[in-house]
This record gives C-alpha cells, sequence and structure tokens, in this order.
C-alpha cells in the first residue's frame, strides 16, 4: 500500500486558548512505520534533500512504535502513547477471533461497563476509544488484500501490530469478506450515508482504512457488527491545540517535544507542523489525522458510561411500485431522478437510463438494461436523501 506525499488545500478554523500552546494536553503521534518510498507511480529509492519526492514518511522516523505485553496477557500498553489497551477483541473468550466476537454499536458502548465490573486486566477505567486514539495502532507495512487475491491471507500482513495484539480476518467460510475486519471508534460521523443511515468512525486493519461505516447493514434489517478493543489511560490524546502565527499558517503541537515542552524537529518529522492554507506537503497520513483532522461531532453518549445510547433506526425506503422502464412517467420516475441527483421531471429519458445503467453496472447481481425491478429499486433508492 503507497503512502505517498499528498497536497493540501485546506481552510481551518481555529479555536485557541488565550495563552497559545497548552503543554499539559500534547500527545505523542506514533511513527506510521512506513520505510519505502514512491514517486507519482512506483516505488523509488529514497530520494535526497533537493531531489524531486524528498520528503517522504519513510525518510523521518520519530517515535518508533513500542509496546509492552501486560503480565497475564491481557493488556497491551502503547510506551509512546502511554495509552494502555486490550490485547484481543475476543468478547465470548474462546480464545479464537470470529464474527461471533463482533458488537453492534450499542453493544460495544456497553462493553467498558462491563470490563470496568471485572476490573479486566486490573483496571477500572476503560472506555471505547476515540477515532484518533483507535488510529494510533495503525502500522502502515500492511498489505492490501483488495483485489485478485482470492480468500488467500498466507501472504497479507494487517495493518497493526500481530507480535503484541490478536487479529483476524473475515471469515469467507461464513459469508464475510476478507477485509471484514473493521474496529468501531466512539467518534460520530458528521452526517448520515447514502442509505441514511447514521455512521460512525472505525479503522479497518485489514486493509488500513479509516472511515465512517453505516450502523445498519444495506437494507436496514441488521445493524452492522465490529471487533472492539478498549482502552484505558491518557485521556488527553487526541486534543489539540493550535496557534495562528499570523502569516497565512498554523502550528500545531502533538506532543513531540522536548523536557521543557518545546517543539523539537521540523515540520517533516512530526513535531512542529506549520501548514500553509495555501498548500503544504504532508509527509505522515497519521501525523495529519491526528494533528489536524476535525470529526466534527462529540463522541457517542455512553462510551465510558454505563447507560449506552443505541444509534437511531434508518430510514424506511420507498416501497416498490412496480417495474419502471424508459418511456414510463410518473412519481416512481421522480424518485429515481431525485435518488440519482437528476431533474425531477417524472420523465424517464435517456439521461435517466444512462444514471439507472450505471447503477446496475456496479453491482454485479442486476442487468444493465435499464429496467428498473426490485432490486434495482432498491439499490437507487439507497442514495435518496
Amino acid at each position: 500500500m503507497k503512502n505517498c506525499i499528498h497536497i493540501l488545500y485546506v481552510a481551518l478554523a481555529l479555536g485557541l486558548t488565550d495563552n497559545g500552546f497548552s503543554t499539559d494536553q500534547t500527545f505523542a503521534i506514533v511513527d506510521t512505520g512506513q520505510t519505502k518510498c514512491y514517486d507519482n507511480q512506483n516505488e523509488i529509492i529514497p530520494p535526497k534533500p533537493g531531489q524531486p519526492f524528498y520528503g517522504q514518511d519513510a525518510q523521518f522516523q520519530h517515535h518508533l512504535a513500542s509496546y509492552t505485553l501486560g503480565a497475564d496477557g491481557l493488556t497491551v500498553h502503547d510506551n509512546v502513547t502511554g495509552l494502555t489497551w486490550q490485547r484481543s477483541p475476543d468478547t465470548d473468550g474462546d480464545g479464537s477471533l470470529t464474527r461471533r466476537d463482533k458488537l453492534t454499536l450499542s453493544q460495544a458502548l456497553a462493553l467498558p461497563a462491563k470490563l470496568k465490573r471485572a476490573k479486566f486486566g486490573g483496571f477500572d477505567d476503560w472506555r471505547l476509544p476515540s477515532i484518533k486514539e483507535l488510529y494510533s495502532l495503525f502500522n502502515a507495512c500492511g498489505t492490501d488484500p483488495s483485489g485478485p487475491g482470492g480468500n488467500d491471507t498466507s501472504m497479507l500482513a494487517p495493518f497493526i501490530d500481530t507480535n503484541f495484539f490478536k487479529f483476524a480476518y473475515g471469515d469467507t467460510r461464513t459469508g464475510e469478506r476478507v477485509i471484514d475486519s473493521q474496529y468501531a471508534s466512539c467518534t460520530k460521523y458528521v452526517g448520515k450515508g447514502a442509505r441514511g443511515f447514521d455512521k460512525l468512525f472505525g479503522v479497518n486493519f485489514a486493509d488500513g482504512r479509516i472511515k465512517g461505516y453505516d450502523l445498519f447493514m444495506p437494507g436496514g434489517r441488521m445493524e452492522k457488527t465490529f471487533f472492539v478493543l478498549c482502552v484505558r489511560g491518557n485521556p488527553g490524546y487526541g486534543q489539540n491545540e493550535f496557534q495562528d502565527n499570523g502569516d497565512g499558517t498554523i502550528t500545531t503541537v502533538e506532543g513531540n517535544t522536548t523536557p521543557d515542552s518545546k517543539p523539537k524537529g521540523s515540520p517533516n518529522n512530526g513535531g512542529e507542523c506549520a501548514m500553509n492554507v495555501r498548500g503544504y506537503k504532508v509527509d505522515n497520513k497519521r501525523h495529519l489525522w491526528c494533528s489536524v483532522v476535525g470529526f466534527g461531532r462529540p463522541d457517542y453518549v455512553g462510551a465510558t458510561s454505563d447507560h449506552p445510547a443505541t444509534p437511531a433506526a434508518p430510514k424506511a425506503l420507498p416501497a416498490f411500485p412496480g417495474t419502471i422502464k424508459p418511456g414510463d412517467t410518473g412519481d416512481g420516475v421522480k424518485l429515481i431522478q431525485q435518488a440519482l441527483d437528476l431533474d425531477a421531471d417524472g420523465d424517464y429519458g435517456p439521461a435517466t437510463k444512462k444514471a439507472v445503467i450505471a447503477i446496475q453496472d456496479s453491482h454485479d447481481h442486476l442487468d444493465s438494461n435499464g429496467i428498473v425491478g426490485p432490486a434495482t429499486w432498491a439499490e437507487i433508492m439507497k442514495h435518496l436523501d
């Protein structure tokens, strides 16, 4: 998986303290573990200063990942972030990781209270992690299984350190995909997805992606489930402090500091990051996520509570009105056009047919004929706002 240099064009709204930096909320960002350099297409020999593509993540190693396994084998302490984690998402305690260990959001929100009562690992301050906490476990040395690889995982490497953490790919024998190893956080997605469902942010340690996941499976009849690792310690992790430099840049201190709390290093090594709003090369995507990105909404109520919240039920999709084909008119055609962001004139013409076939082409179980039957209707209606 390539972690290339990204050029950002950003506008930031800063919330600053009266005296700039706060030294009691800084936090260390773990190195991604990236070891390779790339040009626009291929892996390259690490470039030297002044050469094109110099300054990539792999060329600056800082706060390398370091873990300590608990004496009881139940927990893992991150020596960089100060966070302590469950070692395994084995919620049923049978010693193996399967889809039976995965939890809905409401079940995940209830897990910290269960661990507190049991004093799991000797601690009673467990919580569901924020997305920034969860992403601190990301290791860029994994292998993306997407593509023509079948179900063979023998040549793959996950995006989490399996020397310390237990991990499993999706169980294809039970209908899962290889990549179905999504882990839940307590961080809400700012809006709803195309299907109208609430979302939460999570990390997929099978394919290295961080994204917002629908809380219900397609169709809305079943809640999505996730692996869950609870965390404790360092409650200030991920709380950023910004300072406006007055010159079109900001500075963020994320904890890679000297003993007197002064930032050390350059913008390239994760010590002090000056980001120009007109465009700045960012070498480390974890540094971007943890230091700059604001996820916009508070955590789900219940993430550290004995009274967890539940996700909102998905809205009902419009009932199938009967087969619709090119040349038809009416309210059913209008709904299709609204869902596909077309002019909703109720007339099934060439533009509507083209958009319908595009949906059908993207789903193997649909015939690409422009005729809207029950299955095509269901897929189109998932896009209706």
